[in-house]
């Protein structure tokens, strides 16, 4: 039923595109994580709104509790970046960007200095992101592999209250560098350099093919690729 359903939708929406094309909307709703928001994604969209008379609604992707293929099949967003990809033959899926991520503390903190060993690390306690997102388990899972003696202490959904409580505890968490780099001085923080490689976290951009038959949406797809 949600496949017919879907057929039917992109059906619908692409007869309306094609006999009405004056009326095709310049408004876009993008679902999209905070985290990207700051980084690739912010300078894009402050190019875009720039140039072009675009109207863009905002939603966090990860305080959505549909999923982001379910976003799209309903057409409740015209776009999402999420952090795991879709196997959809009704949905263009393609990586979007890679967030680097580095292991913070607080700049007094009293044992740590711009280095730690594993074994200085297993003694810490830790911060952990709450996701329900498979990329943000997949690191998590990664992280557990390289260090398996990590005491969690701290756990939370919204990245800027873990680094505010890095930033005023003795806790240590990973953290995006992105945000690390923007509000490492307000907050107090410092990165610690690890004897092993950190691993990157993929953001996928995702649509409905259907999509591609409005040019206005395939010109801001275009322009989101140039940038």
């Amino acid at each position: 039923m949600h496949h017919h359903l879907e057929e039917n939708l992109n059906s619908i929406e692409q007869t309306i595109n094609i006999l009405n094309n004056a009326q095709i909307k310049k408004s876009f709703v993008i679902y999209c994580p905070q985290i990207v928001a700051h980084g690739r994604f912010g300078s894009l969209l402050s190019s875009l709104l720039a140039d072009e008379n675009y109207d863009i609604e905002h939603n966090d992707v990860l305080l959505s509790p549909e999923s982001a293929e379910d976003l799209l099949a309903y057409r409740k967003a015209d776009l999402v970046f999420s952090f795991a990809p879709v196997n959809s033959r009704s949905i263009v899926c393609t990586r979007f960007m890679k967030l680097a991520m580095l292991l913070a503390c607080s700049k007094d903190h009293p044992r740590l200095g711009d280095s730690a060993t594993i074994e200085e690390l297993s003694q810490e306690k830790f911060t952990l992101m709450r996701s329900q997102e498979n990329g943000i388990k997949e690191f998590q899972l990664q992280s557990n592999i390289l260090l398996p003696e990590r005491n969690v202490c701290f756990r939370s959904d919204s990245l800027l209250s873990i680094m505010n409580i890095i930033g005023v505890s003795d806790l240590i968490g990973f953290v995006p560098t992105i945000l690390f780099e923007r509000y490492k001085d307000h907050l107090n923080l410092k990165s610690i350099s690890l004897p092993f490689a950190i691993p990157q976290v993929d953001v996928y951009m995702l649509y409905n093919r259907s999509a591609l038959n409005s040019s206005v949406f395939t010109q801001f797809i275009e322009k989101i690729e140039v940038e």
